[in-house]
């Protein structure tokens, strides 16, 4: 941890009132403001008040602060007998009662300090601010100091802003102190735990400071406040950056830099390095300063333990834990956030170490002095929460592991969705993933040891599981009137129009340039977004809203080793279900390995794709690990609501078999697919947001290509190809080929103008089958159906921009007319991507078809599912997708969409439309016109078709 540092006198480096030496106020070399009085002026000044300045000396000496408060009101009644210019007494008497005010807030009489801050300011009020800002801004800083330090956060900023207003109203540009002013408001950001509101102002202070050319130690102070920021938002490379530029300025030492690098490097993986840094800063500690004294070296010993602990090295650490809980020297002068801090980290230790006892006591100690410092929301309680929870766990005392469990996680996840809102969407996983997996996961592997943590791990999973989708999609729906944030949207679905353009792909330095702006406009947005207040689901919310005779199973991928949580294990990854019953019981099942049930859903993935006559039997394979354990629990029940997680999004379910007969599951039960549980109070309401006519987007005409540029850059094609000979005649080719150029789809024109007719949709084809009828109209229909190619790339495009590769929202699309254009129209490329589309409003579509190979892939991410259409759909808004999970045909799937269409508007539910036309495929009602070659029975024509979301009837 970085120690803060808050001496605004530091700030105007040395120009503060320091009547201790015998002068109002110091001149520097390095100061920012220049004084206009003679030095033989201070002279005189000095020796009328050189009686009083020598008590009051004195005294400080003495620590008695009233007797110096008295004698500096003295010096302001000396002050009015001056022989010097009224505006020059103002100075000096403001000056004075800043001086009083810093020795109330140094005896703890805020408010008396306040009132004397607040009577300079009045007194500046008196003089003009142009010629003499730095008395006036220096006064402003004093007070918001205050403000910080009695934690008035708020108010503080209001000051800072105030002068800042000033700054402009009354010089009318920037100058050096407007960023000191605005590094201050970011570190009461920070100190507030509004990070992003902190970044942009810390950020702005170094800008500006820069820009200006002033290598300042302030600058320096910033970049290391901005690098503690960047650690606090696990974003560890621009962390490492920032301070491996400090310790290249050989005039700004500080430990400070050290500890937060060593930090960095710890969090990387980086062990040694971060070992090696730790101790040469106790080394030289040691060597160089008197320990008793050394503010530094308490900080820099807990620094070298934790990094022990977080290496599972406790013995190791120890010693360090120890001689900060009993040390021989003194700690009074220490921050109480460190002191409880301290309390926490030696109880976690102790508790690795089997010490209970103390451990519980330190940990009870540690909350306690939480409430006296901070409200009950804040997440400053999860550690010692959590680790109580551990501790009882280790005991066997169920009850009260569960009790402290609970509420660390729900404070887990309140504080997750406050800082999620902060951050831009690349950085949201990383985010969450290494603040908050450690502990979300372990009730999963606690089950094993007692069954009674299943409640615990149901209320983990249903609150973490699809939360960035949720928390995106709740920003999306926000009512926005100011114009000023509709226009940052607008500017920013934009850029990622452009990005997402092939056009740029040879233009690098363009692409760097779009992708900073892009970052710029993201953090620009996520302040002035209104806040999302956080929500936490029981499980009893999510039970009422499960239909009867129903049942929600969520799945988890699980780490078995951390139910050794303090023992340095290889991980055991493992599945388990979680089902909850309309009536609230939650019952849990033990699936096994998970690398079993991953190969075998692999194999049954090969043999579909390569129309193995076992295909099947490999599916029922896989129902024979994931759900005929659950059989006691779903055998009389019609309906099963299913949340996968991690690989399970890539089961063909409709292809798995019943574990009651011979049938398949979805036979046997009515079989629906959802992102995450709470999904189900969403479709539980009726659907208030108005529609528009359905649209058909279908046989786009890609145009023919003016040269052998490729579309995409270093992508390994692993799609089956097939030569245009063969398109015409209609030897199909597979949707979703990356060939040099996108190849027609016959089938598709056929596809379209049938669910035209039975949808009453608009039908779009040819050239007119453009990405911009979604992208720019911004219109809701109530089903958008798109018969195209469609793709996902697993693999790095763009050598550009790494980040931008990282978002696999990129990565995947669906392809229109004129992709192969080769850049020859400027508005629309052919391509529109999963990231473009959770851009869009879809609130009143109920359903959204991509018939196109693989559209529902994506990147995999725990605890968020599939990170592709399927869940850029969602995020816009739609209700429902129906998607593909692997390279379809062009016939097939034209008549297996037709036959959907038709059910549907029978009035059967999307989901019973989808597994009626899956039946007839399977049973031969439906059959291919060559069915000796082309057997549209077998499992790869009609199981990759996945309906996820509400699966209710639709009015057509």
């Amino acid at each position: 941890m970085i120690k803060s540092a808050k001496n605004i006198g530091f700030i105007f480096v040395l120009i503060s009132i320091t009547v201790l030496t015998g002068r109002f106020f110091l001149n520097s070399k390095n100061n920012f403001i220049n004084t206009e009085r003679t030095n033989i002026e201070r002279r005189t000044i000095y020796e009328k008040l050189k009686p009083l300045l020598d008590k009051a000396k004195l005294a400080s000496d003495q620590g008695d602060y009233l007797k110096v408060i008295n004698i500096l009101k003295q010096i302001n009644q000396k002050i009015n007998i001056l022989n010097d210019s009224e505006l020059q007494k103002n100075i000096y008497r403001g000056k004075n009662l800043n001086a009083i005010a810093q020795n109330y807030q140094a005896i703890g009489y805020f408010k008396e300090a306040e009132d004397s801050y607040l009577k300079a300011a009045k007194v500046y009020l008196d003089i003009p601010f142009k010629e003499n800002s730095q008395y006036v801004l220096e006064n402003y800083l004093y007070l918001s100091n205050l403000y910080s330090e009695i934690e008035d956060y708020d108010r503080g900023i209001a000051t800072l802003l105030i002068a800042n207003n000033l700054i402009e109203e009354q010089i009318g540009k920037k100058i050096p102190e407007s960023y000191i002013i605005a590094g201050e408001i970011g570190e009461l950001y920070l100190d507030k735990g509004e990070f992003l509101s902190a970044e942009v102002f810390i950020e702005a202070a170094i800008k500006g400071l820069e820009e200006l050319n002033i290598n300042h130690e302030m600058k320096s102070k910033y970049q290391l406040e901005l690098a503690d920021l960047y650690i606090r938002q696990k974003k560890y490379i621009e962390s490492e950056k920032l301070l491996s530029q400090l310790i290249k300025k050989k005039y700004y030492k500080n430990p400070n830099i050290f500890i937060a690098l060593s930090n960095v490097l710890l969090s990387q993986g980086k062990f040694n390095e971060a070992e090696k840094i730790a101790l040469q800063l106790i080394k030289e500690n040691k060597e160089n300063y008197n320990l008793k004294s050394n503010p530094d070296y308490p900080y820099l010993v807990a620094n070298i333990a934790y990094i022990y602990d977080y290496q599972k090295l406790f013995l190791k650490s120890q010693p360090y834990h120890l001689s900060l809980l009993n040390p021989d020297y003194d700690l009074s002068y220490l921050d109480n956030d460190f002191k409880i801090s301290i309390l926490n980290n030696v109880a976690h230790n102790l508790l690795s170490l089997g010490s209970y006892e103390e451990a519980e006591r330190l940990l009870n100690f540690a909350i306690e002095a939480n409430k006296i410092r901070f409200s009950d929301a804040d997440e400053k309680y999860i550690k010692p929460l959590s680790n109580l929870s551990l501790l009882y766990y280790l005991q066997g005392r169920q009850d009260e592991s569960n009790k402290y469990g609970y509420q660390a996680l729900q404070k887990t996840f309140e504080s997750m969705q406050k800082r999620v809102q902060e951050l831009n969407i690349l950085d949201r996983q990383n985010f969450i993933s290494d603040s908050y997996q450690k502990f979300h996961l372990f009730p999963f592997a606690f089950i094993e040891k007692d069954s009674s943590y299943k409640n615990l791990a149901f209320f983990s999973r249903i609150n973490y599981q699809g939360l960035l989708q949720d928390i995106e999609s709740r920003q999306n729906r926000l009512k926005i009137l100011d114009p000023e944030i509709k226009q940052l949207r607008n500017n920013l679905k934009l850029i990622e129009s452009k990005l997402s353009s092939n056009k740029t792909l040879n233009y690098e330095k363009f692409r760097r340039e779009l992708f900073s702006r892009k970052i710029e406009l993201e953090k620009s947005l996520n302040v002035l977004l209104p806040k999302l207040n956080p929500i936490i689901y029981d499980a009893e919310d999510i039970a009422s809203v499960i239909p009867k005779d129903s049942v929600l199973i969520e799945y988890q991928k699980y780490d078995s080793a951390k139910k050794e949580p303090f023992k340095n294990l290889k991980p055991k990854e493992k599945y388990l279900a979680l089902i909850l019953s309309p009536d609230g019981n939650i019952s849990s099942f033990d699936l096994g390995s998970a690398e079993v049930i991953e190969s075998m859903i692999n194999a049954a993935t090969k043999a579909t794709k390569l129309k193995s006559n076992n295909a099947l039997q490999k599916w029922r394979e896989v129902s024979d690990l994931i759900i005929k354990p659950l059989t006691e629990e779903i055998n009389q029940k019609d309906r099963l609501i299913i949340s996968p997680d991690s690989a399970l999004n890539k089961v063909a379910y409709s292809a798995l078999g019943s574990p009651l007969s011979e049938n398949l599951l979805n036979d046997d039960f009515q079989v629906n697919l959802i992102t995450a549980g709470r999904d189900l109070l969403e479709i539980n309401q009726a659907n208030s947001h108005k529609s528009t006519m359905p649209i058909v987007i279908a046989n786009p005409d890609f145009g023919k290509p003016k040269s052998n540029i490729r579309r995409f850059k270093n992508i390994k094609s692993d799609f089956y190809k097939r030569t245009e000979t063969e398109i015409l005649e209609y030897k199909l080719d597979l949707k979703g080929t990356s060939s040099q150029s996108w190849k027609l789809l016959p089938f598709s024109k056929l596809e379209g103008q049938d669910i035209k007719e039975i949808i009453n949709a608009q039908l779009f084809m040819n050239e007119e089958a453009k990405a911009s009828l979604i992208f720019e109209n911004n219109i809701s229909p109530k089903i958008i159906h798109i018969a195209s190619h469609s793709f996902y790339h697993d693999a790095y495009y763009d050598s550009a921009i790494e980040d931008y590769n990282k978002n696999p929202l990129n990565r995947t699309g669906i392809v229109f007319a004129g992709a192969n254009l080769n850049f020859e129209n400027d508005n629309d490329d052919g391509f529109l991507t999963a990231l473009e589309i959770s851009r869009l409003d879809l609130r009143g579509t109920e359903l959204f078809v991509v018939s196109g190979c693989e559209s529902a892939m994506g990147d995999l991410r725990i605890g968020e599912g599939i990170y592709g259409l399927k869940r850029s759909i969602a995020v816009a808004g739609a209700q429902s997708s129906l998607l593909s999970l692997w390279n379809i045909r062009d016939d097939s799937t034209a008549i297996f969409m037709t036959s959907f269409y038709k059910r549907l508007k029978k009035g059967e539910t999307k989901s019973e439309a989808l597994y009626s036309t899956q039946r007839d495929f399977r049973e031969g009602k439906i059959k291919s016109s060559n069915p000796e070659l082309y057997d549209w029975s077998k499992p790869f024509y009609w199981a990759p078709f996945q309906l996820s979301g509400d699966w209710k009837s639709i009015e057509l």
